[in-house]
């Protein structure tokens, strides 16, 4: 049986960011399909198959997204808000990748369902072990989330959630 590449969904409007995050995921050597879209509105469409994006094959679910919260349309605070308002996509894992290290946005996104948080790295190495902790974040997450759902009725999924900042 193939196994279907992963695809990770990055929402990011700065052009620089999005350049930087790609390279990192390059340097790290992973695995991944990245998927960009620029703002909060087009995450939700994205998210949930409307529109351009209801071709799975072209678009598929993510298994995590990497979302930047200050974002144009929607800010990433809405869509963590929307997105863990919806059964559907509870178990998404959301990790919050920002230029602001101010704790109270970074406990703000957890308290909405965010599952870790991480403050943009200046380089492209500390970049590139950013990346490499958020992958092992979201497999350690995944492996957890199949071993529970397996053994737990539906809905009684819980995952830690942590505060991960990255200088």
């Amino acid at each position: 049986m193939m196994r279907t590449q992963t695809t990770i969904l990055i929402a990011e409007d700065d052009p620089g960011d999005a350049f930087l995050l790609e390279n990192a995921f390059a340097k790290a050597g992973s695995n991944v399909r990245l998927q960009f879209v620029r703002d909060g509105l087009e995450v939700l469409d994205y998210v949930e198959g409307n529109g351009e994006y209801s071709n799975r094959e072209k678009y598929p679910f993510p298994a995590a997204l990497i979302l930047d919260l200050r974002l144009p349309s929607l800010n990433g605070f809405e869509v963590i808000a929307r997105l863990r308002g919806q059964l559907d996509f509870r178990n998404l894992v959301i990790g919050v990748l920002t230029g602001s290290n101010r704790l109270t946005d970074m406990q703000r996104a957890r308290e909405l369902g965010a599952d870790c948080c991480f403050v943009k790295a200046g380089s492209t190495a500390k970049m590139v072990e950013l990346v490499n902790d958020l992958q092992e974040y979201w497999e350690g997450t995944n492996q957890s989330q199949s071993r529970t759902r397996s053994a737990a009725t539906p809905g009684g999924t819980k995952r830690q959630r942590s505060v991960l900042p990255h200088n």
